[in-house]
Parts: C-alpha cells; structure tokens; sequence
C-alpha cells in the first residue's frame, strides 16, 4: 500500500465528496497512479504539467473558438510532446496510469484527454471530456 501523505488522501478525500467537479484533473490522475507505483516521486510528473500549460500559454491563444484552441491543444501535446494512443499495446494496464503515460507518452484516449483537459483548464478554458478525444483525434491528420 502506498504511503500518502495526508495532503494526497485529502485531496482525494474532497474528490469523493464533491459534487464530481475537479479543480485539478492532472493531479488527481497522479495521485491515482501513484497507488500502482508506490515510492515513486511526483516533482517529475508535476513538473511535466507544469510543461504543457506553459507551452500551451507560450500559443498566445487569443481566439475564444473551440475549434482554433483544440488545434492549439493538439500542437502542443502532439506535436511538441508526441502524445499518441498506444495502438500497439492497447490492452496493457499502464495505458491508463497518468504516470506511465507521461513516461511513454502512449496511452489510452482516456489517460490522453486528461492531459489535453489539464492543459485547457490551465488556460481557464472551459472543457469537458465528453467526446473529446475523438474530436480531437480528427485534428492529427
């Protein structure tokens, strides 16, 4: 079992409590991993956070359209970090891990949209998961 420290077991604690809305998406999925991968740092993973927010604000993003910021998304996690679905291993569990994924940058549409969500929600940009990753998916090409 992993040794968390009280801030980690409170913030999913008001997870589980609230009302379903996260404040912050990217570090609850870390805090999620980190039960699979006990005694393994953060500081590298938030930090890699930190990263896509910063180079999704260094776009200059001035447009309020959703469509003109989803690229914008997708140059950024794609196309300067390389974030894809791993295709090849899709079956594999740390598809899923926020943790492994930001390692490999492979993973499930899922784990993916939570970056592309913590990123927006970075800029102050209201998104939603709903379909996202298949909208966003048909911006790659």
């Amino acid at each position: 079992m992993i040794e968390a420290s009280d801030d980690y077991i409170a913030h999913l604690t008001a997870v589980g409590e609230g009302d379903g809305a996260l404040a912050d998406i990217g570090l609850t999925a870390l805090i999620l991993a980190s039960l699979d991968r006990p005694g393994v740092s953060f500081q590298k993973y938030e930090h890699h956070l930190k990263i896509l927010n910063l180079d999704l604000q260094g776009q200059n993003m001035q447009s309020d359209s959703a469509m003109d910021r989803a690229q914008a998304l997708v140059g950024v996690l794609n196309g300067n970090h390389d974030y894809t679905g791993n295709e090849e291993y899709y079956e594999d569990l740390q598809n899923a891990n926020l943790m492994s994924v930001i390692d490999t940058r492979k993973g499930l549409p899922v784990a993916l949209c939570i970056l592309y969500i913590h990123a927006a929600r970075g800029q102050g940009w209201h998104i939603e998961g709903l379909g996202l990753f298949k909208q966003l998916t048909g911006l790659y090409t």
